[in-house]
């Protein structure tokens, strides 16, 4: 076995395992197609050279990809995903990995680091509490499977419009919570092709908008000027997107604050469920 640096030709490994690894479970938090990770990868801001594979010959048993970015005014490291096969799984690899990184890390100057974990896996609260993560906050994550049929897609009193840009110097100030890492306004920059952005108007105020993926179906952003809330105008922007999805994705928003409860009462009363929660973890390096 050895650890080596990775680098963006190394997409095809990593793609193998992830198969490997996440293989038969119903909602993998990795990308499973190749088009996917590549998009995923950039999405998140990967720094091939910050990230470490773990290979048997020309077999990779594990990785931690590592992105990296301003995040509360510090120069970030986010574990975009961090892998192993069954037979390495524990934390000795684990060790081993982020051992591997973190001197490079701290090198240019990475101040901290951040993941989300799930709350359910106890043996990795362990490991990273016994690491020096610190919990940050609880995250949740929601989907729906099939539209409502009673979701509607028009108001009288609002239009939506396919916009080319965000623009979060107005839309900030709709925001009840602020944004995960994945949700953020940088990363959204990351790939501006890939997204699809809808405004709503009441005449020409833009009064909400929804940042999603079409070919994914994940919502990065959904808000609504609180001047305007329960009007509809909300579901109105769900219909939108709904619309434009790609057919036989689920229709899903990952890392809601769970302290935003009026986010999460809206996509629970157009039957999204909650199929993950997390904690938002830091380590100051």
């Amino acid at each position: 076995m050895k650890y080596r640096f990775l680098i963006e030709q190394d997409v095809p490994f990593i793609h193998q395992a992830i198969k490997k690894m996440f293989h038969g479970q119903e909602e993998p938090l990795l990308p499973f197609t190749k088009v996917r990770l590549m998009k995923y990868l950039k999405h998140n801001n990967i720094q091939w050279d910050l990230s470490v594979g773990l290979f048997e010959g020309q077999k990779m048993l594990g990785f931690l990809l590592n992105g990296v970015d301003a995040w509360n005014s510090k120069l970030t490291a986010y574990d975009i995903g961090l892998g192993l096969t069954a037979k390495y799984q524990g934390k000795e690899f684990n060790n081993i990995l982020f051992d591997q990184a973190l001197p490079r890390l701290q090198e240019r100057g990475v101040s901290q680091y951040l993941l989300e974990v799930d709350i359910s896996d106890s043996k990795a609260l362990i490991y990273y509490r016994h690491k020096g993560f610190k919990k940050e906050r609880e995250l949740v994550n929601v989907r729906v499977d099939i539209a409502p049929s009673s979701l509607p897609r028009k108001n009288a009193s609002v239009t939506t419009r396919r916009m080319s840009q965000p623009d979060w110097q107005h839309w900030q100030h709709f925001w009840d919570w602020k944004p995960s890492w994945q949700t953020s306004t940088r990363t959204i920059e990351q790939t501006p092709f890939d997204i699809e952005i809808v405004g709503a108007y009441t005449g020409n105020s833009c009064v909400g908008y929804v940042i999603f993926y079409p070919d994914s179906g994940h919502i990065a952003q959904i808000a609504v000027d609180p001047q305007q809330r329960r009007d509809g105008i909300g579901t109105v922007l769900l219909g939108a997107t709904w619309a434009k999805v790609d057919p036989g994705n689920l229709l899903q928003m990952r890392t809601i604050d769970a302290v935003a409860r009026k986010t999460i009462n809206f996509f629970e009363a157009n039957e999204f469920k909650i199929f993950l929660r997390q904690y938002e973890m830091t380590l100051q390096l």
